[in-house]
This record gives structure tokens, sequence and C-alpha cells, in this order.
């Protein structure tokens, strides 16, 4: 009789690359229209997925070492992820003003579908920003934008689950008849 070894594989030594480096960098175009204090959106986007880690199987070899002619050494593999994905969404959120007007503060969510992958992502986000007059008619608002996946993403290969956290900088250029 003959059987087949089962064979067990874990991931460890997860590494990424530091927060705010250009491996990191993506962004997100969003259009929408505004309607008391309500803001629909549609966006585009490009969404940057880096990770590097150790797959450690359960094979081993026997390698020599100077304390041991007959040492065990678990076999592991190392992978690099380094993934562009293209983003689409849509999305909802309410906008507050503060400070008389020259301060927004938005909060909303997001539903986007990475078409590369064919995974769905839930999102909430937030923004707050500086109210900029250009003229009579326009507006610019300047400010930190945050965005966290609720739904969980799967690594290209399958071995790590990912909640992206996005952190950027909004620019937004809209009439000035909002109050």
């Amino acid at each position: 009789m003959r059987t087949s070894p089962v064979s067990t594989a874990y991931v460890s030594r997860v590494n990424t690359p530091a927060a705010f480096s250009p491996v990191t960098w993506g962004y997100q175009i969003n259009g929408g229209v505004y309607f008391q204090r309500w803001q629909a959106h549609l966006s585009l986007g490009q969404l940057r997925r880096w990770a590097y880690y150790t797959v450690n199987e359960n094979r081993y070899r026997v390698e020599p070492s100077p304390a041991d002619p007959h040492q065990l050494v678990r076999e592991t593999q190392g992978i690099v992820e380094n993934a562009s994905l293209p983003i689409i969404g849509a999305g909802l959120s309410r906008v507050t003003l503060l400070a008389q007007g020259r301060y927004a503060v938005e909060l909303g969510g997001q539903v986007s579908f990475l078409p590369t992958s064919g995974e769905q992502m839930a999102s909430i986000r937030g923004e707050v920003a500086r109210r900029l007059a250009v003229n009579r008619h326009v507006e610019l608002q300047a400010g930190l934008t945050a965005e966290y996946g609720l739904t969980p993403l799967m690594s290209e290969q399958q071995q790590l689950v990912i909640h992206p956290l996005m952190i950027g900088i909004g620019l937004r250029i809209q009439p000035r008849s909002i109050k």
C-alpha cells in the first residue's frame, strides 16, 4: 500500500514596504453630484498591492553543517507580490461644514470592483478638507483622505488576506454655491 504525504504550508516573515514609499502609490479620480450635503460619485483608480513573505513548507532536506553532518532544513519559498490593480467604484457620503464653512468633513462609503481579479470591496472613507474660494463661482477643497477596505482581498498566491488602507491627499474643484 502506498500513501501520499500530506503537505502543509504556512506563511512566515511577512514584510511590506514603508507606508509612503513609491511602491505603494496609487491614485483615485472621483466625479459626481452634490445635493443637500450628500455627495454621490463614481471613481476610477489604481490600487497598489506589494508584499514579500516566506512560505514554509512541510518538506525537509538534509544538509551538512559544521555542528552536524546530517542537519534537517525546512524548505522555504520566498514570494514577492507587486500588483497594480485597476479599481472601479461608486460611493455615497455626507458632507458637514465646520468653522463657518471654512472646513468640510466628509464621511461615507464606497463599493469597488477590481476587474483584473474579479474581487469586490466595500470600504468606508473620510476626508477633512480646507475650502478655498477661487472666484465668486468656484472653490477648491484641499485635504487629507483615508479609506479602509472592510472586505478582505486575497493576495495573488491566495496566501494572505489583505484589508487595504488608503491614505492620500484630496483635491476637489466644485461650484461655490454650496454653503
